[in-house]
């Protein structure tokens, strides 16, 4: 069954993994990015958010009979240089038989923030080590400082100013709301049988 209709369980994983992580969204901003004693405990805070989700998304996944598994990044292959391929921070997989697997890079959206650089061009030059059998793959932005709808602005248009190099060729939203906006970028760069790369992107805001 599943071999037969590849293409539509790809897809139907994928869109279930999207709105797994949706579901997880915590109800108050997470603790890690604004109490200053999680500072310097030699994790990021961005993976200490993560870690939460990840959480929630199987505990979800298990009262819904979802089966698929949510696994955190081998965060000692996460020191990497730059020319090194390393692992996104969220794996998902198909269970019981792993029949599907795709990723998501999570970043903390505020000053400085390494989202297109660290993130959707990581993607794109083939430095995460992902499944290329899986077209699709997702970006989860934690907004620090501000509605997900503002911060979304910036991000797009950073996205677009640097549109050659991450061979951008399509740019859809799918959601637009105050603290969760939803949009798609389709990427000239071939996976899963010459299909180009998709990523969604998912950012997550709340009340200061």
């Amino acid at each position: 069954m599943i071999k037969k209709n590849w293409k539509q369980f790809k897809q139907n994983f994928f869109k279930q993994c999207c709105q797994l992580v949706c579901e997880a969204k915590p109800d108050s901003k997470p603790k890690y990015l604004f109490e200053k004693k999680y500072k310097g405990r030699g994790i990021k805070k961005e993976d200490l958010v993560t870690d939460d989700y990840i959480e929630k998304i199987n505990k979800i996944s298990r009262d819904e009979g979802l089966n698929i598994w949510a696994m955190p990044e081998v965060r000692q292959r996460n020191i990497v240089d730059e020319d090194s391929r390393g692992n996104p921070d969220i794996t998902f997989y198909s269970a019981p038989n792993l029949n599907a697997e795709t990723c998501f890079e999570c970043k903390i959206l505020g000053d400085n923030s390494k989202y297109v650089v660290d993130g959707v061009k990581r993607f794109v030059d083939g430095k995460y080590i992902i499944n290329r059998d899986m077209p699709c793959y997702g970006m989860l932005g934690y907004v620090k400082d501000e509605k997900a709808i503002d911060r979304c602005k910036t991000l797009q248009s950073n996205i677009r100013s640097k549109g050659k190099e991450l061979f951008l060729e399509n740019e859809t939203n799918k959601k637009n709301s105050d603290d969760e906006i939803i949009f798609e970028t389709e990427h000239n760069v071939s996976v899963s049988g010459g299909k180009k790369l998709v990523i969604s992107h998912i950012l997550h805001s709340w009340d200061k």
